[in-house]
């Protein structure tokens, strides 16, 4: 049975994806976020975290790895959404939060894991980037700036842990219509489509699909590479 680590798991995708990863009966999912979960399921546990905060991540995924003596998988989705702020109406701390949430969460979570992978000589890591990265969308320079950052952080991260069988990989999702997307409204659906070369809504199915398939351990070869739902890159 997988052990999957995920972060930002109670956010409208994080807790569609283990909704769905335990349907396949092939997995215990250990969750985190800052917030409570609403999601009540077998063979899925959730934290409160900061991820932001080196010891608690620490201390969390040794309290997994303890329990479980071994992690398989780390999903990271940890990290502010896409905003609409020109940068001269960006204050500092939006800047700071925006920086901290996403991509110092998302090193921190990999480094963290990072000594379970290389023990077992084996492990997948799953980080989330976005298709605004590429397509310089306007309002989105910090957020932009931020999950491309992720983007190179996980490809040189795949090259240094090659020959421990680790593979890192980024998904760059399309659209995904929930509850949390509907409240940005029709403008910001609109622009997020008008940036992917399929202006249709992705559904959750099609993103658990891909993780399954990255963190299958049968695929050894995938690593550092950059997949996009919905849009060519």
């Amino acid at each position: 049975m997988n052990i999957i680590c995920i972060t930002g798991d109670t956010g409208a995708i994080g807790s569609g994806l283990i909704d769905k990863l335990l349907n396949f009966n092939d997995c215990k999912i250990y969750g985190c976020s800052k917030s409570k979960t609403k999601l009540s399921k077998k063979n899925y546990f959730h934290a409160i975290i900061d991820t932001t905060n080196k010891k608690k991540v620490r201390n969390w995924f040794d309290k997994v790895y303890q329990k479980e003596k071994k992690i398989d998988v780390l999903i990271c989705l940890s990290g502010t959404t896409l905003g609409g702020n020109l940068v001269y109406n960006f204050s500092d701390d939006e800047f700071n939060n925006s920086i901290s949430s996403t991509l110092k969460s998302t090193f921190i979570c990999n480094r963290e894991v990072l000594k379970y992978f290389i023990k077992s000589k084996g492990g997948s890591i799953i980080n989330i980037s976005s298709i605004s990265a590429k397509k310089y969308l306007v309002g989105s320079a910090v957020y932009s700036s931020s999950k491309s950052a992720i983007t190179t952080f996980t490809k040189i991260l795949a090259k240094e842990n090659i020959n421990f069988n680790i593979n890192a990989n980024v998904i760059l999702p399309m659209y995904i219509q929930n509850q949390e997307t509907k409240k940005r409204g029709i403008t910001w659906k609109k622009n997020i489509l008008s940036m992917q070369d399929k202006k249709q809504n992705g559904k959750i199915d099609q993103f658990v699909n891909l993780v399954r398939f990255l963190s299958d351990k049968n695929n050894k070869l995938i690593t550092g590479q950059e997949l996009s739902i919905g849009t060519i890159l």
